[in-house]
């Protein structure tokens, strides 16, 4: 290293090399603009060439192919959108006041139609007289009835083959052993003298020994009571 001569001001103000930030005196600085004498030495030395690169022997032609470009496409395709949730609660109204609306039409229009073939067909001359003939012997009946109810009581109804509510309340009450009750056939509802009714029913039940008897008796019923009972 070349040594430097400082002065009062170098050693009072010292100035420093800007590349290696060594103490140089003022003088050298300014000269050397700002740079000791080993930093200046190695600006002004020439700078290496730059490498040479390898050429190609001459009389070779260059590859002119390139990577071939496709065309890119313009359109692009939108994603599909589903239906909203309001447009799918509209659809949902619409269908459901259209099947309300659907089924009470239907309705109306069968009711119609029966009605239509429901209807009475206008009655020839022979089947309104045929008619108002048995509507007069129906009334003759009825009053025929009303005046017999009056001197025998009410008329018992029943069911074909079965017992009448009177006989099956007298039999509940005078049989030994009610639970063993099996009504075999009931004849249907006669006029008993002039004042009552009568029915004759045929039925098992337990004697007084556990065995079952078959009887047949006739029941005289007036006013839907037993009045009376006859063997047969």
């Amino acid at each position: 290293m070349t040594p430097y001569n400082f002065s009062k001001d170098d050693k009072l103000i010292p100035i420093y090399c800007i590349a290696c930030r060594t103490h140089i005196p003022r003088a050298v600085s300014s000269a050397q603009r700002g740079m000791c004498h080993i930093c200046w030495a190695k600006l002004q030395a020439p700078s290496v060439p730059p490498p040479v690169q390898p050429q190609p022997p001459q009389g070779y032609a260059q590859p002119m192919y390139q990577q071939p470009q496709y065309a890119q496409p313009m359109y692009t395709p939108q994603p599909k959108k589903g239906l909203s949730i309001g447009a799918w609660i509209a659809l949902g109204i619409f269908g459901t006041c259209g099947i309300c609306l659907l089924f009470p039409m239907i309705a109306l229009n069968n009711s119609i139609d029966s009605a239509k073939n429901n209807a009475p067909k206008p009655m020839s001359e022979q089947e309104k007289k045929e008619a108002a003939a048995q509507a007069i012997e129906d009334q003759k009946q009825a009053q025929e009835l009303q005046a017999e109810e009056a001197v025998r009581g009410k008329r018992p109804t029943n069911i074909s083959g079965l017992p009448t509510d009177a006989v099956r309340n007298y039999l509940r009450h005078n049989l030994r052993d009610p639970k063993s009750l099996d009504i075999e056939g009931c004849s249907g509802i006669g006029r008993y003298d002039k004042n009552a009714w009568y029915q004759t029913c045929t039925y098992r039940a337990k004697n007084g020994f556990n065995g079952l008897n078959l009887v047949t008796q006739m029941f005289v019923i007036r006013d839907d009571v037993v009045i009376d009972v006859v063997d047969k």
